[in-house]
């Protein structure tokens, strides 16, 4: 509907004369159009009072003009406008574009091979180009555990970014901890290693050298290690200890008779350390045997090479290397 306006002219000497104006209204709509498939926007024009002619501006958010027609640029991720003037009488409408593409479900990348998905799958325009917060700027990239980003960019310089993390890798061993037979000079254990966090698969490399796993293991108490490596290269150790000797395998009897039948007080050095301590005492506390390593028995004398009695003598044996001292007795009977 438009709409009329009169106007009256009247001069100094009083004469008048009058017009009728008859306007109609002014419309001018538009519709903005994107294409997710090939990130491009079109401006449509709705307006049945001018026939333009039409000019468009397209502004990024930083309000930089990217384009000055009907179509736009090539779009990336963000929001965007774009401004229609008609030019036969200056008036305009700004329109807001939001461009949000449309992402693999799980990313833009596989977390548990640190690759990039193929580019069918991706959301832009090949070819692509990489860089992994490592500095690494292939499709792949071998990536440690930590906290990390990758970032892809298509042939039209759009680019997505991407934060995740790698967790720890922690070695889990099977049995956790060995179990000691006082007869046996080496501890015979079928050993397992697994592990957790990083890149699977896995590989494992034990303290001798093997990589066998799991591993049978003919193992002196001790302090030994493994260590895996993920499918990146990552690398993680770790130690494990093998029990060393307990109060149940140390003797609390024997006779040092000279027949050669339990004539010493039998330890298993191999459980023992270089540096292990033994101390042997008489019922009021007087020192009678000391030995580091205990690699020559206690025969059933004192220090200086005299038999002792019959009897009960306290003991002492101070291993080290993190174990608790093991205190007991052993009763000598001739």
């Amino acid at each position: 509907m438009g709409l009329t306006y009169w106007v009256v002219v009247t001069d100094s000497c009083g004469a008048s004369a009058s017009d009728t104006i008859y306007l109609n209204d002014y419309e001018l709509n538009t519709i903005v159009y994107y294409d997710d498939s090939t990130h491009i926007a079109e401006v449509e024009i709705e307006s049945t009072t001018s026939s333009g002619p039409f000019e468009y501006i397209w502004i990024n958010i930083l309000n930089d003009s990217i384009g000055n027609g009907q179509i736009s640029p090539v779009l990336c991720e963000g929001t965007y406008f774009v401004i229609t003037t008609d030019l036969s009488n200056n008036c305009s409408v700004t329109d807001t574009v939001l461009v949000e593409f449309s992402l693999p479900f799980l990313g833009i990348f596989d977390i548990t091979t640190t690759t990039v998905y193929p580019d069918s799958n991706l959301w832009g325009f090949a070819p692509y180009t990489y860089l992994w917060s490592n500095g690494e700027d292939s499709i792949h990239a071998d990536i440690c555990p930590g906290d990390h980003w990758v970032e892809v960019t298509d042939i039209n310089n759009c680019l997505i970014r991407e934060d995740f993390t790698i967790e720890n890798l922690i070695i889990t061993l099977d049995p956790a901890s060995a179990i000691l037979e006082c007869d046996l000079e080496n501890i015979d254990i079928d050993l397992e290693a697994s592990a957790t966090g990083g890149i699977a698969p896995y590989s494992f490399k034990w303290w001798n050298g093997s990589t066998e796993n799991p591993i049978n293991l003919g193992l002196s108490p001790g302090n030994f290690s493994v260590t895996v490596i993920d499918a990146n290269g990552c690398i993680e150790d770790t130690s494990f200890v093998i029990a060393t000797i307990t109060s149940e395998c140390i003797p609390n009897v024997f006779t040092p008779n000279g027949d050669t039948q339990n004539d010493t007080w039998s330890l298993e050095d191999t459980f023992l350390y270089d540096d292990t301590e033994i101390r042997i005492y008489g019922r009021f506390g007087r020192l009678l045997f000391q030995s580091v390593g205990y690699h020559e028995a206690w025969d059933g004398t004192n220090e200086q090479g005299n038999d002792v009695p019959d009897g009960v003598y306290f003991y002492s044996i101070e291993i080290g290397h993190g174990f608790d001292q093991i205190n007991g007795t052993v009763t000598i009977l001739r």
